[in-house]
């Protein structure tokens, strides 16, 4: 067996009212404006993106949105994302969703506070000195990234996925874990989720 050490610095808050903490937990680590990163409109559809918005309304705390994360996110929208935070002067970035949407919003993150092309981290060209801080609200249980130092992403032209060396910067300040969501599931989804979470460990 490898020897290995192993200290997660991310907040997990796990229970069914873990939502209603999401304004009050990006207060504490001082968000004023906040990028809501997610995938698709099923968010909407099922209530969860009116009662994200009212918690953050509730701390004060005014928000831009981006949607269309797809499975293995890509350099694209992590583009538009960037472009949108600088704009719009954010300082914290929600992902709500799985592992694809924090990866997205971890490149987001780190492209912000980079003058260079964001792919630079994925292809050993840059490495992490700064970025801003993410949080995650877990909807799809699968690549642990909520609480990970980990990012994947995809080059939309050069057909190529990649990771960013593992780095700190990127790890969220906390997760909200309510196990209700996966009841919206399908069960052709949970058994993907769950082959994820296999492979993702090994």
């Amino acid at each position: 067996m490898l020897s290995f050490s192993h200290q997660s610095s991310t907040k997990l808050i796990v229970g069914t009212d873990s939502v209603e903490r999401v304004g009050k937990e990006i207060r504490q680590v001082g968000g004023t404006r906040v990028l809501l990163h997610y995938g698709s409109d099923r968010i909407k559809q099922n209530g969860l993106y009116d009662q994200i918005t009212q918690w953050l309304q509730r701390e004060q705390i005014s928000y831009v949105a981006l949607g269309g994360v797809k499975p293995n996110p890509t350099r694209s929208l992590v583009l538009d994302g960037i472009e949108l935070c600088r704009e719009e002067n954010v300082d914290f970035i929600l992902a709500v969703g799985g592992g694809s949407v924090i990866d997205s919003a971890k490149a987001i993150a780190v492209g912000v506070e980079y003058e260079g092309d964001v792919w630079d981290f994925f292809s050993d060209q840059a490495s992490v000195t700064k970025a801003l801080p993410i949080g995650a609200l877990v909807t799809l249980p699968a690549s642990g990234s909520e609480a990970s130092a980990d990012c994947v992403l995809t080059h939309d032209t050069l057909a190529s996925k990649r990771d960013m060396e593992s780095n700190d910067y990127i790890r969220p300040q906390f997760a909200l874990l309510n196990p209700d969501f996966t009841n919206s599931l399908s069960k052709k989804q949970l058994a993907i989720a769950c082959t994820d979470i296999f492979f993702t460990c090994v």
